[in-house]
Formats: C-alpha cells, sequence, structure tokens
C-alpha cells in the first residue's frame, strides 16, 4: 500500500486548469496554475493543436495570466495580466500591454472584427468616499446609502464597474460606452461589431431586489435602450452568429427564489417577448466551478456558446454531473458531453468544442468533443495526482425520507470493512456534489478515513422540490438527509459508528454547526466560513439582500423567530463535540464576526472548541488562499479528527 501524502505534498504538487480558447483553426490555449512556493502561484499560458501533440508554454515568470481568448483571425492571444489586457503575437514574440486603465480591468472580450475590445473596468466617479480617494488609501470616510457597497474577494466596491471600447492596438485609448449609478453584469458584441448587448438593472433598488433586463448599446456609446425582460432576471446574453436574436440565461418567477428554474430564452433583436427554448426543470446551469482541483481564480466558462449548426451551448448540471448541453428551440435539451465526465470550462469557435474536464475524479484535462465523446489533448496536467490513484470514488443513491440522496463515496485504501468516516457537506446551500472531490476530502481519503458526500435537500440539479423543500427551512430536511446517508453506511458496515465526523464549508459549516447541536454520534466536527447566527448572517453578508428572500427567508423584525429557530448558536448550549472552526478574516460572505459569536459562547460554556482565524482571506480561501494557509488549513483538519479518534495520528 502506497504511503499517504502529507496535506503540503498535496497542495504544492497540485497544478490546476482553469480557462481554455478556442483559435479559428482549433489550437487551444489554457492557463496552468502551479504552486510557486508557499506564499504563491504561478499559472501561464499554454498553446495544443487541435489534433494533440506536447503542448507549449507560451507565458513564464512570476506571473498569474488568466482569461486567454484569441482574435477573429487566429494570430494574437490576448489575455489578463495584473488587472490589463496584454496581447501575444501567436507566431512567437513577447507580450505586448495594451491597457493602462487607473483601476485596472475585469474581463474583455475581441470584437468580432479583431479591430476593438470590450472592456469592463471602473469608471473614475467615486461612489461613496468623503474626500479624496486615493489608491491604496482609505478616504477620509465612506457615506454608503446602497446595499452594494461591498463583496468578498474584492473587498469596497467604491467605484462602479462599465464598459469601454478601444482599438486593440498599444496606445489606444480606451472610451467609456455606459456611465451612471448601475453595473452591467454580462455584455457581448454583435456579430457586425457595432452594437453590445449587457445585462443589467438599472433601477433605484437593485441591490434590494435585482430584477436585471437586457439592454442594447451602440459599440460607440450612447444610452442603452431596453431589449427585454422577464419577471425575474436575465443573464449572460450572447448574440446568435447571424445577429438576429440574442439567447440568454433567464427566470421567470419574480423574485428569483432559489427554486424556480433557471432556462435558456431567445430575443429577437428587431424585438419582441422571449421565447423560453428547449428546457428541463432540473437542469441547473453552472455558476462556478465544482471542486478546487480546478483553479478558481478563473473565471467558469458558464457563458453561452454555438455548436456547428448555429444551435446554442451552454454547460449545466443534472443530478450533479456537469456536463455541456445543447439547446433547440423546442424539446429537451440535449447532451453533448459523457455523463462520466465533469466539465470545469469549455469554448466553442468555428463548430469545434474544447472543454477542460476531469474524468470521474481526476484532476482535469483539456478534451477536444467530437460526436459526444472526448478525445484527450493534454496528459501533463494531472500527473501530480497519480499517487493517490488508489482512491476510489463510488456513486450510490442512498435511500432517504423524502427520495434517493445522491452520494459519492469516496474510500481509502483500506478496503470496503468499517472505517472512520466523516461526512463532508458542500456549500451554497444550493451547491451540489460532482463526482470530482475537493482537497480535504483526498486528504482526508488519503489518511485512511472513508468520505460521503451527500446531495440532500436543498441541493441544485435534483429538480425545483428537492430545491425548493429548504426554503425558509433550514436544518430540517437536509439534516434528515444526510444523517440517513451515515445511517445507511454505518448499516451496510462502510463507516464505524464510533469513528464518525462531520466537515464542512460555507452552508456546509452551517450544517455542521446544526448537525453537533441535535446530535451527537459526530466524535469532531470541522466548520469553514460556515453560518452561526441567520440574524446577523442577514445583516452582515455582503448578498444578504437580495440573496436572503431567495432562499425563503422573509424580512425582520416579523420573521425574527424564524431566523433564530434556524440558527446553530440557538442550541449552542447542546454542543458537546469537539468543534474546530476555520476562518477568513477578510470574509465578507460568511464574516468572522457571525462565527465568533458561537465561539465565544461555547468557550464561556467551557466546551472543546478551536478558532483559527486567517488574515486577508476571503471565502473560497480552500480554494484560493495561499499555498501555506490551505496547507495548514488541511494538517489542522486532518489533526482535529485524528485527536479525537476519527483516522489515525499521523
Amino acid at each position: 500500500m502506497p504511503a499517504a501524502l502529507t496535506p503540503a505534498q498535496i497542495v504544492r504538487r497540485q497544478v490546476a486548469l482553469g480557462a481554455v480558447a478556442l483559435a479559428p483553426d482549433g489550437a487551444v490555449a489554457f492557463t496552468r496554475r502551479i504552486v510557486a512556493d508557499l506564499r504563491s502561484y504561478r499559472t501561464h499560458l499554454w498553446l495544443v493543436p487541435w489534433r494533440g501533440g506536447a503542448p507549449l508554454q507560451l507565458t513564464r515568470g512570476a506571473v498569474e495570466d488568466a482569461s486567454p481568448a484569441f482574435d477573429a483571425e487566429g494570430g494574437r492571444l490576448a489575455f489578463l495580466r495584473d488587472d490589463q489586457v496584454w496581447v501575444l503575437p501567436r507566431a512567437g514574440g513577447e507580450p505586448e500591454k495594451l491597457t493602462a486603465l487607473p483601476h485596472g480591468v475585469s474581463s474583455f472580450a475581441w470584437s468580432p472584427d479583431g479591430r476593438s475590445l470590450l472592456l469592463a473596468a471602473d469608471a473614475p466617479e467615486p461612489r461613496f468616499a468623503v474626500g479624496r480617494l486615493q489608491a491604496a488609501q482609505p478616504p477620509l470616510a465612506r457615506r454608503i446609502t446602497r446595499l452594494d457597497w461591498r463583496l468578498d474577494g474584492t473587498g469596497m466596491l467604491d467605484r462602479r464597474t462599465h464598459l469601454w471600447v478601444m482599438r486593440a492596438r498599444a496606445g489606444a485609448r480606451p472610451r467609456q460606452i455606459t456611465s451612471g449609478d448601475w453595473a452591467p453584469y454580462d455584455a457581448c458584441w454583435s456579430p457586425d461589431s457595432r452594437t453590445i448587448c449587457l445585462s443589467a438593472d438599472r433601477g433605484p433598488d437593485a441591490d434590494i431586489e435585482d430584477s436585471a433586463r437586457l439592454w442594447l448599446v451602440d459599440a460607440r456609446g450612447g444610452e442603452p435602450r431596453e431589449l427585454c425582460s422577464l419577471p425575474g432576471l436575465c443573464r449572460t446574453p450572447a448574440f446568435a452568429p447571424d445577429g438576429a436574436r440574442v439567447v440568454f440565461r433567464g427566470v421567470e418567477v419574480a423574485g428569483c427564489p432559489e427554486n424556480a428554474p433557471e432556462g435558456l430564452y431567445a430575443v429577437a433583436v428587431a424585438g419582441g417577448n422571449p421565447v423560453r427554448l428547449a428546457f428541463d426543470e432540473r437542469i441547473y446551469p453552472i455558476a462556478e466551478h465544482s471542486s478546487d482541483l480546478v483553479d478558481w481564480r478563473t473565471e467558469v466558462g458558464a457563458g453561452i456558446g454555438w455548436d456547428e449548426d448555429g444551435r446554442p451551448v451552454c454547460p449545466g448540471v443534472l443530478r450533479g454531473h456537469v456536463r455541456l448541453w445543447r439547446y433547440p428551440d423546442a424539446g429537451s435539451p440535449e447532451p453533448i458531453t459523457p455523463q462520466g465526465a465533469t466539465v470545469q470550462a469549455y469554448d466553442a469557435h468555428s463548430g469545434r468544442i474544447v472543454v477542460s474536464a476531469s474524468l470521474d475524479a481526476e484532476p482535469p484535462e483539456v478534451y477536444a468533443v467530437e460526436g459526444g465523446e472526448l478525445r484527450r489533448l493534454t496528459r501533463s496536467s494531472s500527473r501530480w495526482a497519480r499517487p493517490l490513484s488508489g482512491l476510489r470514488n463510488e456513486q450510490v443513491d442512498v435511500p432517504g425520507p423524502a427520495g434517493p440522496v445522491r452520494t459519492w463515496i469516496l474510500h481509502p485504501r483500506s478496503g470496503d470493512g468499517p472505517a472512520p468516516t466523516v461526512l463532508s457537506i458542500h456549500g451554497g446551500p444550493t451547491g451540489s456534489w460532482t463526482p470530482v472531490p475537493w482537497l480535504p476530502d483526498i486528504a482526508l481519503a488519503d489518511a485512511g478515513i472513508r468520505v460521503l458526500r451527500p446531495d440532500p435537500r436543498g441541493s441544485a440539479s435534483y429538480g425545483p422540490d428537492w430545491l425548493g423543500a429548504l426554503m425558509g427551512n433550514w436544518g430540517r430536511p437536509d439534516s434528515d438527509d444526510v444523517l440517513a446517508v451515515v445511517d445507511w453506511a454505518v448499516a451496510e458496515g462502510l463507516a464505524d459508528p464510533d469513528r464518525l465526523g462531520v466537515f464542512g464549508l460555507s452552508y456546509g459549516g452551517f450544517l455542521a454547526h446544526w448537525l453537533i447541536g441535535h446530535d451527537d454520534r459526530f466524535r469532531a466536527a470541522v466548520a469553514v466560513n460556515g453560518v452561526t447566527d441567520q440574524i446577523t448572517a442577514a445583516g452582515i453578508c455582503d448578498l444578504a439582500w437580495p440573496y436572503t428572500p431567495r432562499l425563503g427567508f422573509g424580512a425582520l423584525p416579523g420573521y425574527a423567530m424564524d431566523f433564530w429557530r434556524q440558527s446553530p448558536l440557538a442550541t449552542v448550549d447542546r454542543i458537546t463535540t469537539p468543534l474546530l472552526m476555520l476562518q477568513g478574516g477578510a470574509d465578507l460572505r460568511c464574516p468572522p464576526a457571525d462565527n465568533e459569536q458561537l465561539f465565544t459562547a461555547l468557550r464561556v460554556l467551557r466546551r472543546e472548541v478551536e478558532y483559527v482565524l486567517y488574515p486577508d482571506e476571503s471565502h473560497v480561501m480552500q480554494a484560493i488562499a495561499r499555498p501555506d494557509r490551505r496547507i495548514d488549513m488541511v494538517e489542522r483538519t486532518l489533526a482535529w479528527f485524528a485527536g479525537h479518534g476519527v483516522g489515525q495520528v499521523a
């Protein structure tokens, strides 16, 4: 039996793919992130031919390059570096910096004619500053009148992001084409490079009840005109290849509750009402990466592309499997990638489609999509995980109180007998596990612990009823489902009932807190950036409103008792399970102020609790934190479980 890897070895060896980009001739550019040292990463651009072959490294050095995109001819590759757009000649040469906007560029897109770039960048006017606002210095004060004043991973939103257009050459001056006290979410070019379609809520209360619409604006600037709206929202627009219509993701239910299915819609550019395309209410358009085996520092491929016949293509998750789907005008979406492959990113061009995908539980590689199957283009990005190949991943539908609970089991090398077992709970709550595990789960299994990863009620991709059961009802149906999975594992002889642990991040941290306040079967618990007090969370989370109503919670003060009933802090006196709390110091999604309440209460009760605060790290620190901090989190998790009888002390 091979020796287990240490957390430091797992994190430091990791190679993570990010974005992929297709050239007209089929060449594929992709980003590849490595750990440079304990405090930093390096992300470089690579190129592989469509027919396969040895990948060519395009960029080098102490950089973190992202978002590659070819121009219309495929002769130039643009990308983001240090929050500016750079361009690299395909024929060879050094990268050239194209933009120098004072507040950086967050995203860009080539015009179809290859002459211009569409940029998303901060406008110069400050929003809240009292006194002069200078780079890297706080203002005298901030006068805040709206809720959208901060964002996890970004910090203070001191300026509005707007759209700019510039000629794709060094020295060209960007021209701002949108302005005002609103911000576009997504934008795209028309095929003739004359018009921009964007998604935005331009209303005065967009910070409270987001209802984004689609707008058209001339590429030279001017007042946007409304193209269409839905009772819910419209986002990720994409012009059809003929330019006659725009296809977008949308929700038809006002307020966009989380159990309202999202679909693809088309609207004629000449005007008219949106029409829903092929539809399956269970398919949940993917909006985030499914594992930290992929580079979370890059944008997920969640936009709309086109197949060889000009039909829309979009990634989506169905019962935990992330695939690419083709959307005809009617009927049901059609899968165009195999079920065993988890799509992490994709691009489509000139009738070709390329993906970064994981087969089963492996780290992702780059593949060409042909005839519904995948043809491998790269092989080196998953080699780092070969010492972990003895771990077996299994998919099981476990009987639950409301129906089968899809569960992935990551088995240790020790075999099928009873083993120390950790229940691992995903975030969201509308997240969904996929066959691809996270590094902490891999480290647990590599250390001899069996890991259960269930999708309880509240998880996306199992239909609106499964998802909606959790609306305004946290801690009841979800805990019933995950405990049913634990009971099943014990009955099947897989889990040792005397060596059970629970682990969760974000919403999973909430459920870990909740479970140990209502059940004493777990010998130890680890919660990462969880939720403790729903009243506090509703007030201090960066997305509390409008997101909180979408989860089925009402407004305060009338809903205060329901908030409190669904708060782990309300049952803190029942917690006797040793608890390790891992917290990002800069987390604005589940801020320290919430979780510190539980730590304080447990300490006053003289219960066994430990609170570890990681400075400067945001909510998804498990995927993007400094390498040394990611190592520390995994080491502490393993040691906590081992020290309390779940696993073995190394």
